[in-house]
C-alpha cells in the first residue's frame, strides 16, 4: 500500500464511523421524539438515520411501527418488508407486519406472519393471540380457539385470558368461557373481565351469578353504560322488576341518548309501573326528541296522556313484532302465558263449529292461532303487517295463502268469502273498530262467524292504555257489531295473557253475519 492509500483508507473508515454515529444519533432522537408524541418529527429522524445507514433493520422496524401508529399502513408495510428483506427471522418485525395486515383487512396475510413471528420466537404469546384473532376473522374457529388458549396459558395475563373467554363465548362454549373469564377477573379486578364472567354465566343460564358479576363490573366502572344495562337484563330475567328498572335508570343516566336503555326503561315503566311522577312521559318525550318520527313513542305518549287515537301506527306494529320475531313463540307462550289459541278453540267448541270450508286468520303473526284452526278448516289464509312474523307463519306450513298487508286494507281489497274469520290479539291495536267490522262483514259468507279477542274496558267505550294497546267495552262491541250487520252470539271473559305477573282481563267475542 502506498503512502497515499493509507490516509484515504483511514479517512474512509473515519467517515463510516461518523456516519454510523450520526445514524445512531438520529435513531435515538427518533425514539425520544416518539416518546414525546412528536411522531412527524420522529419519522424525519428515522429517514435520516436510514439515509446514513441503509437497510438498518431496527430503524426500519421502528419506522414501520411509527407509520402504523400514524394511520399509514402502506408506508408501514413498505418499511417492515424492507427490514425482513435484511433479516426474515425478526420476530418483532413479523409481528408488526402482521398487525398492519390485520389492520387493513388482510386476515390471511396477518395469520401467516403472526405464525411466523411465533415460530421465530417460541413462547411469543402476543403473536399467538394475534394469529388467533386472524383465524377468527377467517372463520377458522377451532384453530382460533386453540391458539387463544395457548396464548393464555403462556402469558397468564388478564388480556390473554379475556380474549380466550371471548372467543369461547362466540363459539357457544360458555363453560370454557367461564373458566378463562374467571381467571382474567382474578388477574385483573376491572370491569371488562367481570363483564365476561357475567356473559358466561348468562350463557349458562345462571342469571343470579351473572347479575353478581355484572354488578361488580358496574361498581368498578360506574360511568360505563354496559354493566348497568347487563345488570338490568339479568334482574329482569330473575323477575326482579324494581331492580331492573333501577339498573336501566342508571344506564340511561350514563348515556341519555342510548336508545336500547331508554326503550327498555320505558317498556318496564309501562309493564310494571313506576314511582316517579312524570318519568314515563319524560322518557317518551326524550325518545321523540331523538327521533321525531318514532311511531312507537308517539303512540305510547298518546296512551300516557289519555288521548285515544283511532288506530296504532302500522309502522309501529310491524317494527314491534319483527323486533321480537326470533323469540316470539317462547315469549308469548312461556313468559306471557298467551291464551289466545285456547280461548279461540274453546269458543269454536262452545259454538259447535267442528269444521268449515274457508277461514281467514287476521293478524296471523307466527301462526299460533292458525295452528288451532288448521284441523277445523279446508282452506286457511293469513294476513299480517310484519314480514318476519309472516316468515314464521310460512315456516309452519299450515296456511294455504299468506298476505303482507294491513288487515282493514286487506279486507277491503278482496271479494272472496269466508265461513270463519278470526283475529287473536289484533283488535287491541285498533281503537275504532267500525272499519274492521265493516270489512269483515263484507267478506263473511252468509251465516259466517267472526271471532276475535279484545282487552276489556270496564268504563270507557275505548281506552288506550300506556301499553299502547286498546281496551274496548262489551257494550261498545255489541253496539258496533250490530251497526255493521253482525249479530253477537257469544261474549266470554278470559285472561288473554300475563303482564308483570298479573292476568290481563279480556273478552272473546263471536258474531254472525245474517244467513
Amino acid at each position: 500500500m502506498s503512502d497515499v492509500d493509507d490516509p484515504i483508507a483511514v479517512g474512509a473508515e473515519a467517515i463510516a464511523r461518523v456516519r454510523r454515529a450520526l445514524a445512531e444519533l438520529h435513531y435515538n432522537q427518533a425514539i425520544a421524539l416518539t416518546a414525546a408524541g412528536r411522531l412527524d418529527d420522529a419519522v424525519g429522524h428515522y429517514d435520516a438515520a436510514l439515509g446514513l445507514a441503509p437497510g438498518w433493520p431496527e430503524a426500519l422496524d421502528n419506522l414501520g411501527a411509527l407509520h402504523a401508529a400514524r394511520g399509514q399502513p402502506d408506508a408501514a408495510a413498505l418499511a417492515l418488508r424492507a427490514a425482513l428483506a435484511v433479516d426474515a427471522t425478526r420476530a418483532d418485525t413479523l409481528y408488526n407486519l402482521a398487525t398492519v395486515e390485520f389492520m387493513v383487512g388482510d386476515a390471511a396475510g396477518a395469520a401467516a406472519h403472526f405464525a411466523a413471528a411465533a415460530a421465530a420466537r417460541p413462547g411469543f404469546a402476543l403473536a399467538l393471540r394475534g394469529e388467533a384473532q386472524a383465524r377468527a376473522a377467517l372463520d377458522e374457529t377451532s384453530a382460533a380457539l386453540a391458539l387463544a388458549v395457548q396464548a393464555a396459558e403462556l402469558a397468564d395475563d388478564a388480556d390473554a385470558c379475556a380474549y380466550a373467554a371471548m372467543l369461547h363465548l362466540q363459539a357457544e362454549a360458555p363453560a370454557e368461557a367461564l373458566r378463562w373469564a374467571t381467571r382474567a377477573a382474578a388477574l385483573l379486578d376491572e370491569a371488562g373481565p367481570h363483564s365476561l364472567v357475567g356473559a358466561a354465566h348468562a350463557a349458562l343460564g345462571d342469571h343470579a351469578a351473572a347479575l353478581a358479576a355484572y354488578a361488580r363490573a358496574a361498581a368498578l366502572a360506574p360511568d360505563r353504560l354496559e354493566p348497568h344495562f347487563n345488570c338490568a337484563v339479568m334482574a329482569e330475567a330473575l323477575l326482579d322488576y324494581p331492580a331492573a328498572i333501577a339498573h336501566f335508570r342508571r344506564a340511561h343516566a350514563v348515556d341519555r341518548d342510548h336508545r336500547p336503555a331508554l326503550i327498555n326503561l320505558t317498556r318496564l315503566l309501562i309493564d310494571v309501573g313506576h314511582d316517579q311522577p312524570g318519568e314515563l312521559a319524560a322518557c317518551l318525550e326524550h325518545m321523540l326528541a331523538l327521533d321525531p318520527d318514532d311511531p312507537m313513542a308517539r303512540h305510547l305518549l298518546d296512551g300516557v296522556r289519555g288521548h285515544v287515537s283511532a288506530v296504532a301506527p302500522p309502522r309501529y306494529i310491524a317494527e314491534m313484532f319483527d323486533a321480537v320475531a326470533d323469540d316470539y313463540d317462547a315469549m308469548m307462550l312461556d313468559r306471557l302465558g298467551y291464551q289466545g289459541p285456547t280461548l279461540v278453540t274453546d269458543a269454536l267448541t262452545a259454538l259447535g263449529v267442528a269444521r268449515c270450508a274457508r277461514a281467514l286468520d287476521l293478524g296471523c303473526g307466527s301462526g299460533l292461532i292458525g295452528a288451532t284452526l288448521r284441523p277445523r278448516v279446508g282452506w286457511l289464509g293469513g294476513v299480517d303487517l310484519a314480514p318476519r312474523m309472516l316468515a314464521l307463519a310460512e315456516a309452519r306450513g299450515i296456511y294455504d295463502r299468506l298476505d303482507h298487508a294491513d288487515v282493514v286494507e286487506h279486507l277491503r281489497a278482496g271479494d272472496d268469502r269466508f265461513e270463519l274469520i278470526v283475529a287473536g290479539d289484533v283488535m287491541i291495536y285498533l281503537g275504532d273498530l267500525a272499519p274492521v267490522f265493516a270489512g269483515v262483514r263484507a267478506r263473511l259468507a252468509p251465516g259466517g262467524l267472526w271471532l276475535f279477542t279484545v282487552e276489556e274496558s270496564t268504563d270507557d267505550d275505548v281506552r288506550l292504555h300506556p301499553t299502547g294497546r286498546y281496551a274496548h267495552h262489551r257494550d261498545y262491541l255489541t253496539r258496533t257489531l250490530a251497526a255493521h250487520g253482525l249479530a253477537t252470539v257469544r261474549v266470554a271473559a278470559g285472561a288473554l295473557r300475563v303482564q308483570a305477573g298479573q292476568p290481563v282481563p279480556g273478552l272473546v267475542v263471536a258474531a254472525r253475519a245474517a244467513g
